[in-house]
């Protein structure tokens, strides 16, 4: 389900702001001519209201699905992580919600917005599987700049189900791709991840649900053991197996 449905009625709003957004932001978000794309550093974080739902009403281990309630013009951008891993964030177009400062190119604002291309999430595989999932983030000035990443597999990192005593949660782990901006300032193809985590105060309570989108990523996909491990593991196994015979003998 593609959230851009409903931005028909704005449309007129939207122009007008996005030209005034244009005329407020042009030195912040404007390299050089000569300036190459640099890559993308930074994350920021959003929330997803809802209302939000999961198939089983209340997050159990039987959970198989996620409704994102969110609607255009898509959730909010609420901070910036800034410096990220020790650079400068430069998602960060002016200081506030976690920057120290406006870092060049710039894209994105405290209360910009985010598009998330497919509302309805599988839960439950704790194994990357496919999916196509394109998100955007946007100004708030109606989309004069933007960026986009496309994710091509989720898993399950943490579920905890909701009983009558305690809260549940849950959190979905993606891994893509940075894979577009509106004026060519970054550099395409850089890895990138985003996280949702849903919590359930208790029983038929509310699903809050926030994301987080990295670049370069920080989520690392579910440990698999390299060949070499598997060879010496198995080399222990061999070696206890004959042991335990001429011990046996």
């Amino acid at each position: 389900m593609i959230l851009h449905r409903k931005a028909a009625p704005f449309a007129v709003a939207l122009v007008g702001a996005a030209g005034f957004g244009a005329a407020l932001l042009g030195p912040a978000i404007t390299a050089p001519a000569s300036a190459a794309p640099v890559a993308p550093n930074g994350s920021f974080s959003y929330s997803l209201p809802g209302p939000n739902s999961v198939d089983t009403t209340n997050i159990a281990a039987t959970t198989a699905s996620l409704s994102l309630g969110n609607d255009f013009p898509g959730a909010l951008i609420t901070s910036f992580v800034d410096p990220f891993r020790g650079k400068p964030n430069n998602f960060c177009g002016a200081p506030a919600g976690g920057c120290t400062a406006a870092h060049p190119p710039g894209f994105l604002f405290p209360g910009s917005f985010v598009v998330l291309s497919d509302l309805t999430l599988p839960v439950g595989n704790t194994s990357p599987t496919a999916i196509s999932e394109n998100v955007t983030a946007q100004t708030n000035f109606g989309g004069v700049v933007d960026v986009d990443f496309d994710f091509t597999s989720v898993f399950t990192a943490g579920l905890i189900p909701t009983t009558s005593t305690s809260s549940g949660s849950l959190t979905l782990n993606f891994l893509g791709t940075f894979a577009s901006n509106s004026t060519n300032q970054y550099t395409l193809g850089q890895p990138a991840d985003m996280s949702i985590t849903c919590t359930q105060p208790g029983l038929e309570g509310a699903i809050t649900c926030n994301g987080t989108v990295s670049t370069p990523p920080g989520i690392r996909g579910p440990a698999v053991p390299e060949p070499t491990s598997l060879a010496l593991l198995s080399s222990a196994l061999f070696g206890f197996g004959i042991f335990r015979r001429r011990k046996a003998a």
